[in-house]
């Protein structure tokens, strides 16, 4: 009997970890694409071109004549106009909570994952 709870709670601690690091491995995409974003805005300083994709992998080379208009999406596709100092200080911000909740979720995994093995310790007695 107990043996069958040990069993249905190491189950579910797996399913847990398992949501978890889908979780964190979005977060890192999210954080790949906010430094890319980070990453090409700092590039424009230097340049002002750029390819600008126009649908389905198809792209116009571009030259950047404002960069106290640039439309940041925020969130819930709600676009904020912005010059080029507060967008980078946007990512750079966005960035920064990323990498906090990335750092939240390592630690929250590592803790399910030795739930986990003292679950199984538990069992091989």
């Amino acid at each position: 009997f107990m043996d069958e709870k040990y069993i249905e709670s190491l189950e579910l601690a797996r399913e847990e970890l398992n949501k978890i690091l889908v979780y964190r491995e979005n977060l890192l995409n999210y954080y790949k694409m906010f430094k890319n974003s980070l990453e090409s805005l700092q590039a424009l300083k230097n340049t002002k071109e750029l390819f600008l994709p126009l649908g389905s992998d198809v792209f116009v080379f571009s030259e950047v004549k404002n960069l106290d208009s640039i439309l940041v999406n925020v969130g819930n596709n709600i676009f904020l106009e912005m010059n080029l100092e507060e967008a980078e200080e946007f990512l750079k911000r966005r960035i920064s909570e990323i990498e906090e909740e990335i750092n939240n979720v390592t630690l929250y995994a590592q803790s399910i994952q030795n739930y986990i093995n003292e679950l199984l310790r538990t069992l091989k007695k």
